[in-house]
């Protein structure tokens, strides 16, 4: 064998043993290797949060009956129920029938869950998809995450030429409710608000009998 070869290996297979000997050191000596029977249960939990949703999303009221006018302004309240659990925010995703409803507009509710001057994040409304999007949040970073029932938006809307006779504004599968404790979705589940559209009472018309020639009084 070549004296060039026979020094090229012995050259590389002590390259070789000297990154196997660095690689063990490494591990024996690397401070963030965890040891997995040192970890409790209540830290491993910790490091990853696994909240059961509770939260729930509803409209009040749930109904709303046009009456026999429909061009006018409705309102509705967009309310939230945390069960028990502490939020940090929510977005809303809603769907609506842009052939049915228009003027639409949502704004904050008053009396908020989050309190008097909530944080507005996203608040657009797309007349072309019938979509909403709105999301609030609390004031700051430093405030204290909100629990319990309330109101959390509050949505006007006009209705246009009836030709259904009943609609809804549904929250899409999109919408969540988030807590800083957890890095899931809190939404347990949500109701949609149901339009009904009540034709005008018919105008009863007074039709004076046509005597018959049989009902006719002899002169």
């Amino acid at each position: 064998m070549p004296k060039k070869t026979t020094i090229l290996i012995v050259v590389l297979l002590l390259f070789t043993a000297g990154l196997v000997y660095i690689a063990v050191r490494t591990e024996q000596q690397n401070p963030n290797q965890i040891d997995e029977e040192t970890i409790s249960e209540e830290e491993l939990t910790d490091l990853v949060p696994t909240i059961n949703p509770q939260t729930q999303i509803s409209f009040s009221p749930s109904v709303i009956d046009t009456g026999t006018n429909p061009q006018i302004s409705q309102s509705v309240n967009v309310a939230a129920n945390t069960n028990g659990q502490t939020i940090s925010g929510i977005q809303l995703e809603l769907s609506y029938d842009p052939a049915v409803l228009t003027n639409i507009t949502i704004e904050p509710a008053e009396n908020n869950l989050f309190g008097p001057n909530p944080a507005v994040l996203i608040n657009s409304v797309d007349p072309n998809l019938g979509r909403i999007s709105f999301a609030i949040t609390l004031p700051s970073l430093d405030s204290d995450e909100v629990v319990g029932s309330s109101n959390i938006a509050t949505i006007t809307f006009s209705t246009l030429q009836n030709k259904v006779q009943n609609t809804q504004i549904t929250v899409l599968p999109k919408t969540t409710v988030r807590s800083l404790k957890s890095t899931n979705s809190l939404l347990q589940n949500a109701m949609p608000l149901n339009i009904n559209f009540s034709s005008p009472s018919a105008q009863q018309i007074i039709i004076s009998p046509t005597l018959t020639p049989s009902d006719s009084q002899p002169l």
